[in-house]
């Protein structure tokens, strides 16, 4: 069983609303996981991999499939490997 479950989000979804803090800090609020294992804990129910910062580091941004300004303005990135798959 996932440590994050739908009454927990909508419980840090209104208390981000109210605050005006993000949502991730309102769960780390909330459940006192440190942000490693927050993002474990985020990622699990989706059986999503976590990659740590060198790896991302060691790969090259795709902006030619999400331009560098979407991809600050939807706080994320599209990377390519080594062999120039995204991952």
């Amino acid at each position: 069983m996932s440590v994050i479950d739908s009454a927990l989000l909508t419980r840090a979804r209104a208390q981000s609303r109210q605050s005006q803090r993000s949502l991730v800090a309102e769960l780390e609020a909330l459940t006192g996981l440190d942000p490693r294992q927050l993002v474990a804990a985020l990622a699990e129910p989706f059986g999503l991999t976590v990659m740590e910062t060198a790896e991302m580091l060691s790969q090259e941004p795709a902006f030619d499939l999400l331009p560098l300004a979407q991809a600050m303005s939807r706080h994320c990135v599209l990377l390519r490997g080594p062999g120039g798959q995204v991952t």
